[in-house]
């Protein structure tokens, strides 16, 4: 640390800040969810993607759930399931506490999607930063779509894209099986750290 520099990490923050915020001066993300202390602290990113209720001392995960036409959204127990799941994770957060904060905003896509095969998948993965606008490289994206293969949802490893069949209405250890699925699928090992 470089006790004359007003801001150590160059995360926006001044070093006087961080103290008083508990943040840490030499790290740009002291949670480590991939989103600068700065941007959670004024709730904003620099491209002027909104981050509701972000936090520099828990990770934060921000979903944007986009639902065809021929699909069923999350219901609002489903999207409680999901952030239920999220906050039971076994990560570390430098406040002490463990789990992560998922935010999700769902809409429709105006269009109907269906998944036959792997090259529909890849034509929809393709599209990715299209579903996403500004929101791009900050949310990640879950589509709901009907899948008419023998898979009830698909992601890359990166896990910033996926989709989750709209079909399955049946209960998976107490959770609905699109919320297991939406949640397996997201993948995300990078928010990932071992207790």
């Amino acid at each position: 640390m470089n006790a004359t520099a007003a801001d150590t990490d160059e995360d926006g923050l001044d070093d006087g800040r961080e103290v008083e915020l508990g943040t840490n001066l030499t790290l740009a993300d002291t949670d480590g969810d991939t989103l600068s202390d700065d941007a959670e602290v004024a709730g904003v990113t620099d491209g002027g993607v909104e981050l509701p209720d972000a936090d520099p001392l828990r990770m934060d995960l921000y979903v944007q759930v986009d639902v065809s036409d021929n699909a069923e959204a999350y219901d609002e127990g489903e999207l409680d399931d999901l952030a239920d799941a999220w906050r039971e994770m076994s990560v570390d957060n430098p406040d002490g506490s463990t789990g992560i904060d998922l935010h999700t905003d769902q809409g429709e896509l105006n269009e109907s999607l269906t998944v036959s095969d792997d090259t529909d998948y890849v034509r929809l993965k393709e599209r990715f930063d299209e579903f996403l606008g500004n929101r791009s490289g900050v949310y990640h994206n879950l589509l709901l779509v009907e899948i008419d293969a023998d898979f009830a949802g698909r992601a890359p490893a990166s896990g910033t894209f996926s989709v989750v069949a709209t079909r399955y209405h049946t209960e998976f250890g107490g959770t609905s099986y699109r919320t297991f699925v939406g949640v397996h699928v997201r993948g995300l090992a990078q928010l990932r750290r071992p207790r």
